[in-house]
């Protein structure tokens, strides 16, 4: 007799990739290296993102295999391409739990002018700025927060790692982190005053 029941089939693999080391434990021991000037800091972070693709194999083939895909890099030139990436990666990292600590005014002295900024920065009426996470998000907005007269909201997924959110989402000085659910309209019918969404 057949069965009425249809074969149960595996799930798709997702076509990201992700990895184990989001813990707080690699937070705190970056913050621990607060108290090191900024460049001798950056130097260490450095020389670690330089060691870090030997001794994570499985995440060296998935930046490797990522950028051969989008610039084409073959050889030498994609190794030291992987290389730079980690490296770069260390160097955010370590900024992303000391330097983002900072006053605001020590904070923007270490971020490069941009051309035309005012306009970038003071836009009438507010903007939305789409982005994935490439780069230090609550940097970004944190310093556009401390040039705009508005609130400035970081919309973020919800956090699998709760107590991962005291370093990377870390509300204050003009930000507000709100996950994608929330809404100020939703919540009160309009909009509060000041705020750019």
């Amino acid at each position: 007799m057949p069965s009425s029941l249809a074969p149960v089939r595996a799930a798709p693999r997702p076509r990201w990739y992700s990895h184990a080391y989001n813990r707080a434990d690699f937070y705190r021991l970056a913050a621990a290296f607060g108290w090191l000037p900024r460049r001798a800091r950056l130097a260490l972070a450095r020389r670690l993102g330089r060691l870090a693709p030997r001794r994570m194999p499985a995440e060296r083939e998935a930046v490797r295999n990522t950028l051969a895909r989008v610039t084409g890099a073959e050889g030498s030139r994609l190794d030291a391409l992987t290389v730079a990436t980690f490296t770069d990666f260390a160097m955010c990292f370590s900024d992303l739990v000391t330097t983002n600590r900072q006053p605001m005014e020590r904070l923007a002295s270490h971020v490069a002018v941009v051309e035309d900024r005012e306009r970038a920065i003071r836009p009438e009426g507010g903007f939305i700025s789409p982005s994935a996470h490439v780069g230090n998000w609550e940097l970004a907005g944190r310093l556009l927060a401390g040039r705009a007269a508005r609130a400035t909201h970081v919309v973020v997924a919800e956090e699998e790692v709760r107590e991962l959110e005291q370093w990377v989402r870390r509300n204050g000085d003009g930000v507000r982190f709100v996950t994608r659910s929330w809404s100020p309209s939703r919540r009160t019918g309009r909009s509060a005053p000041g705020e750019t969404r």
